[in-house]
């Protein structure tokens, strides 16, 4: 039950995040759009979610204590496409179309964390990702 609960709250979060995402800076409202919008014709199941450019990335950036390197992620254009590329991937993905626990719970943290890595990259650098979240709720 308890896990039921913690991939719905991360489901409801993600899906405003990775299939329109708009962000309203102190200075003027500027909209970002993360992911590309799609059909639910042509949405797929989450099985169906191809992961391994984001692990590619990973791998790339991200050293064995967990740091990562937003300074040269940022100036790949490269991977920096390849990241836009895998968030507009994961917009094809149904969240209503069946898909097995395991797979929807990897998409879930994927999606998370590549939407975040990719709001860091936009606003790098910067001293904290609490400078760019929303204040609503503490």
């Amino acid at each position: 039950m308890k896990n039921h609960f913690v991939l719905r709250f991360v489901a409801v979060i993600t899906v405003a995040l990775v299939l329109s995402l708009s962000i309203a800076t102190c200075e003027g409202a500027t909209k970002v759009t993360v992911g590309t919008e799609i059909s639910v014709a042509q949405q797929v199941s989450m099985d169906q979610i191809e992961h391994q450019p984001w692990d590619a990335l990973l791998k790339r950036y991200v050293d064995s204590n967990g740091n990562v390197n937003y300074a040269a992620w940022k100036q790949s254009a490269g991977d920096r496409q390849t990241l836009v590329g895998y968030l507009a991937h994961l917009s094809s993905a149904g969240p209503s179309i069946p898909a097995t626990q395991a797979t929807k719970l990897v998409f879930w943290i994927n999606a998370y964390n590549a939407v975040t890595v990719e709001g860091l990259l936009r606003e790098y650098p910067t001293s904290s990702i609490r400078n760019h979240t929303a204040k609503v709720f503490g």
